[in-house]
Parts: structure tokens; C-alpha cells; sequence
């Protein structure tokens, strides 16, 4: 029979064979899924790039001056990060499964960099994730008991050095007339060290934790958390002051009293977990150990610089108000406590890094009070 005008077809054309269709079915089921995350990165490239570019513009427009206020160094470095994410993944270096992942952090880098061209940027937007992950950061604060378990070191060696007082050591090599050679002996150079750290771990904490002080208050409160009374302190809750190993002669003295003696033993043995490997253990001690002042420090917000001249302005036909420094050891030790008085009684007394300051918060403090005192009548 003939064909009446129609094309002649093969088998194939129309009956695919299972093999064909298994193939064509793979296909589809991979082009889209290709084709989506194709299209998903175009998007964020797209996305990203604008935003680029709209902060370029509005730096263009700025003053120098103006640029030197608003822009960070640390957003700096974040964006080019980002350039660097875009550059690796546009040259075909790094892997698919890494390309897709720094696609994902650059959008991260890119609302933050959003928000910096919305609002100034503050401290506060810059925490512990900013800062490096040797140490573990607050939000691994674990609870529990106070103190904290001793972290334990593994070098029996460091351990003798860390209570061995440098009277002992003398009185043991009485013939190492030269001092040299009984550094690895004693424990003065393991505190030297220990001391360091102590101090860096409490100024990394409150850093992190008062976001709203400035350099002045931090070093007024990292004073109060450091130094051989709190060293002491701690050294005595474990038992240092007992395992310090001293001469008779030092005995005899009463150097196991002393103060500086045993808070010494805490620094060294601090040090001694810094050599022995153990520099994140020590780090999350200090702060377990710290963390009980840590909440009972009070940081007062922002201070209003015309707090005294609207305390005078609103209570000056109603009596006399003065200022009086009364506590605090001042200059660079511990800061300053001033009393605002009105009519020779105590309203309110605050702490500040310098008189100024302290007056300031005191004469804030003052206003609320006497504000709450108008309303109840």
C-alpha cells in the first residue's frame, strides 16, 4: 500500500527504545536542576554587584574626611573578601562545591555591607565573630560548677617549675652562682609569661562583652579583674599557695602570706598551660573564672556631656548642688567616684575613667532621682 502524502517515519522516531528513554529522562531530570543552580548564582552575582556598586557611588560622593568616619577597615577587608570569593569563582579555580559555598558567604558579606551603607557603622556590629577562633567565643560559655576544674598539665616538668619559688631553687643548686642557669628551674620566667596572658584573655572578654566602652573605661575595668589581688584569689582556690615549694629561709619570712608570692603561682601556671599546648583550655579557665565579675559589672550607657548644665538650669532656684570626689583611687589605677550633692545631702554617685565623666553620669543619675521625686509629689 502507498503513503498518501505523509513523510515516512522510522520505528525509532516513533517508539524510542527503553534505552533512549532512559536516557532523555536523565536528562531532564539533570538539565533543570543544572539550569537552576546556574541561574541561582546569576542572581546573587547580579545582586551582589549592584550592591557593589551602589557603595562605590555613595564613597565617590563623600568628603575624604567624611569617608575616613563612615568606612571601616575591617568592612574593607570584608569586601575584599568578597572580590576575592567572586575572582577565584569567575577564573575557574576552585572546585563547584566550594564556589557554590563562597557564593553563599559573599551574600553573608553582602547584607552586612547593606547595612553599613544604611547606618553608621557601630562596635557593636563587630563581636566575637570578627575576631579569631583560637579561643572559644561567648556563646560556647558553658555553665557550671564555680570554680572551675583545674585544667591539668601534661608535663610533669612544667608542673614542678610552675611551684617552684627561686629561693628553692638556689638552696637546691647552691653551686649556680650564675642566675642563667636556673631560669628553667624557678618559676619567674613561666609568670612573666603567664601574666601576659592574663591580661590578654580578660582584655579580649571585655572587650567582646562591654562593646559600649572605649579605651579609657576598658582599661579601668580590665585594673579591677587583673593583678595580684584577683591573681591571689584564684591561686588560693586551688591550693597553689600550699604546693608552693619555698627555702627555709623564705619559710622563715612568711613568703607564703605574701601576696605577690602566690599570685605569682596562678600567672606561672597560666604560663605553663600556654607552653603546654593548652592555650584554649586556659583561655575558657579564665574566663569560667572571671565570669562571676563579668555580670556583676554595671556599664552605664552613653554619658550626656550636658548632664551638669541641666541639673543647674532645672534645680538652680531650688537649691545648691555640688560635686565631690569620694572614692576611687584615680589617675590611672582606678578611676574616679564623684557624689553629686543638692543642698549639701547625696543625690547620686557614678564611676567614670576621669572626674569629668564621673560627674557627668552623677549628675544624669541626679536628674532621674529628683525627676521621680517631682512626680510623687
Amino acid at each position: 500500500m502507498g503513503h498518501t502524502g505523509h513523510e515516512k517515519r522510522s520505528v525509532d522516531e516513533v517508539c524510542p527504545s527503553s534505552g533512549n528513554d532512559v536516557t532523555s529522562k536523565k536528562q531532564k531530570t539533570k538539565e533543570p536542576v543544572e539550569t537552576r543552580h546556574r541561574l541561582e548564582v546569576q542572581k546573587k552575582l547580579k545582586k551582589l554587584s549592584s550592591v557593589l556598586d551602589s557603595v562605590l557611588g555613595l564613597l565617590d560622593s563623600m568628603p575624604e574626611e567624611e569617608k575616613l568616619q563612615e568606612v571601616d577597615e575591617k568592612l574593607c577587608r570584608k569586601m575584599k573578601n568578597v572580590a576575592a570569593h567572586l575572582s577565584s569563582s569567575l577564573k575557574g579555580k576552585g572546585e563547584k562545591e566550594p564556589a557554590a559555598d563562597n557564593i553563599a558567604a559573599a551574600e553573608e558579606e553582602e547584607g552586612e555591607v547593606v547595612e553599613a551603607t544604611n547606618a553608621p557603622i557601630l562596635a557593636s556590629q563587630f563581636s566575637s565573630s570578627h575576631l579569631p577562633s583560637l579561643y572559644p567565643s561567648d556563646s560556647e560559655n558553658e555553665e557550671g560548677e564555680w570554680p572551675p576544674p583545674l585544667p591539668k598539665l601534661k608535663s610533669s616538668k612544667l608542673e614542678k617549675q610552675v611551684f617552684m619559688h627561686i629561693s628553692r631553687a638556689y638552696e637546691l643548686y647552691p653551686n649556680h652562682s650564675n642566675s642563667q642557669d636556673l631560669l628553667s628551674v624557678h618559676n619567674e620566667r613561666l609568670e612573666f609569661l603567664g601574666d601576659s596572658f592574663f591580661n590578654f584573655y580578660t582584655t579580649r572578654l571585655i572587650y567582646e562583652r562591654f562593646a559600649e566602652l572605649n579605651e579609657g573605661e576598658l582599661s579601668k575595668l580590665r585594673s579591677k579583674l587583673v593583678g595580684n589581688e584577683t591573681a591571689e584569689k584564684y591561686a588560693r582556690l586551688y591550693g597553689f599557695d600550699k604546693r608552693l615549694v619555698l627555702s627555709v629561709s623564705a619559710e622563715k619570712d612568711e613568703l607564703r602570706e605574701a601576696k605577690k608570692v602566690i599570685a605569682d603561682t596562678f600567672e606561672a601556671y597560666l604560663g605553663a598551660l600556654a607552653l603546654d599546648g593548652q592555650e584554649r583550655e586556659a583561655y575558657r579557665w579564665v574566663r569560667r573564672l572571671t565570669e562571676p565579675k563579668l555580670r556583676e559589672t554595671v556599664v552605664d550607657g552613653p554619658i550626656d556631656k550636658r548632664a551638669k548644665a541641666k541639673l543647674y538650669h532645672r534645680y538652680k532656684h531650688q537649691g545648691f548642688i555640688e560635686y565631690a570626689w569620694v572614692d576611687g583611687k584615680g589617675g590611672s589605677s582606678d578611676g574616679y567616684v564623684v557624689a553629686c550633692k543638692f543642698n549639701g545631702d547625696e543625690i547620686a554617685r557614678s564611676w567614670g575613667a576621669n572626674q569629668k565623666d564621673a560627674g557627668a553620669r552623677a549628675a544624669m543619675k541626679a536628674l532621674e532621682i529628683l525627676a521621680k521625686r517631682e512626680r510623687k509629689r
